[in-house]
C-alpha cells in the first residue's frame, strides 16, 4: 500500500489496515458505476466481486477476497437465452457452443459471447471450471485454470444476473500475455459492429462502453 513519509513510500502490513482502504476504494469504484445504489446494493456489488475459498488462514473471519475490478457490462437490449454454454478457453457462448482456442476478433465475434478471457486455456491439466445459480445470477468461475502454452494459470469469474441483464467480469490474476498469444475480454452480439475499437488492457484498464 502507499505509505507516509514520501510520496513513493510503500509498505506491506496485514489487518484491518490494509483491508479498510482497500474496500473503501472498491466501494468507489462501484458508486462510480452505480450512483443511486443503496448502501445495501453496494454492500450486496462487493460481496458479489469477492472470491470464495482464496484465504488460507482466515483466523475466523469470513473467507472473502474482493476484487478491485468491478465493471458492468451489456450485452444487448432486451434479449434472452436459455441455451448457454461454459467453454474450457475462457469463454460463454449463447446459442451455440464452440470449442476454438486460437482467439482472434473474427472467432469472437462469430458467436453471442462473453470472453471472459478467450484463449488458449488447458482445464485437464488443472485448476478448475464451475459455474453456481441462484434465483437472482450466474456465476461461472475458472479457477487456477493453466494455459495450455506455459505453466502460468488464471482465476476468474464472470456473474450474469437474471433482473437486470448486468454482466460482471473480475479477475484475481492475469499475467501479461507471453509469447504473443492472444487474448480477448469483452462482449460479442454475435457479429462484428460497426466502428467497433479494441483497447490494449496490458497498457492499464478503464471503463466498459
Amino acid at each position: 500500500s502507499a505509505w507516509i513519509g514520501s510520496s513513493t513510500a510503500t509498505n506491506t502490513i496485514s489487518g484491518t489496515s490494509m483491508a479498510t482502504p482497500h474496500v473503501a476504494g472498491v466501494m468507489a469504484l462501484y458508486l462510480g458505476h452505480h450512483p443511486q445504489a443503496t448502501p445495501a446494493e453496494v454492500w450486496q456489488g462487493l460481496l458479489d466481486a469477492a472470491y470464495l475459498g482464496i484465504i488460507s488462514d482466515t483466523q475466523g473471519t469470513p473467507n472473502r477476497l474482493l476484487s478491485a475490478l468491478v465493471q458492468p457490462c451489456s450485452l444487448g437490449e432486451g434479449e434472452t437465452s436459455t441455451d448457454w454454454y461454459v467453454g474450457s478457453n475462457g469463454y460463454i457462448t449463447f446459442g451455440a457452443m464452440d470449442t476454438a482456442y486460437s482467439a482472434t476478433a473474427a472467432r469472437h465475434f462469430s458467436k453471442k459471447r462473453i470472453s471472459l478471457l478467450y484463449t488458449d486455456l488447458a482445464p485437464n491439466r488443472g485448476g478448475a471450471v464451475s459455474y453456481a445459480m441462484d434465483s437472482e445470477k450466474i456465476a461461472i468461475r475458472y479457477e487456477a485454470v493453466p494455459f495450455y502454452y506455459n505453466t502460468d494459470s488464471t482465476t476468474m469469474e464472470a456473474l450474469l444476473y437474471f433482473a437486470t441483464g448486468e454482466i460482471t467480469m473480475s479477475f484475481l490474476y492475469v499475467n501479461p500475455r507471453p509469447n504473443n498469444n492472444m487474448r480477448i475480454t469483452g462482449l460479442s452480439p454475435g457479429y462484428t459492429p460497426n466502428g467497433w475499437e479494441s483497447t490494449d488492457f496490458t497498457l492499464g484498464h478503464g471503463e466498459c462502453s
